[in-house]
């Protein structure tokens, strides 16, 4: 059985400063695409792939697939 990663990786770290920064500047968490736009060169697919361990851990929690559905964990 395969183990998960106890770290973020990088591109989670990305994202999730990201959310964090887009919160305090402009009061609402950033959508999917708005994500893709600041990380840099990914997919939508690909940052909603990144978002799944950070929330798995709790780091933040998503509340479906509608625009600005995440908030930061503890």
């Amino acid at each position: 059985m395969r183990r998960k990663p106890e770290y973020l990786s990088p591109g989670q770290e990305a994202i999730l400063s990201c959310i964090r920064r887009t919160t305090v500047e402009w009061g609402e968490v950033p959508t999917v695409r708005e994500i893709v736009h600041d990380v840099g060169p990914s997919s939508t697919s690909s940052v909603v792939c990144q978002l799944r361990q950070p929330e798995k851990r709790g780091e933040i929690s998503r509340a479906g697939r509608r625009p600005g559905s995440a908030c930061l964990g503890h």
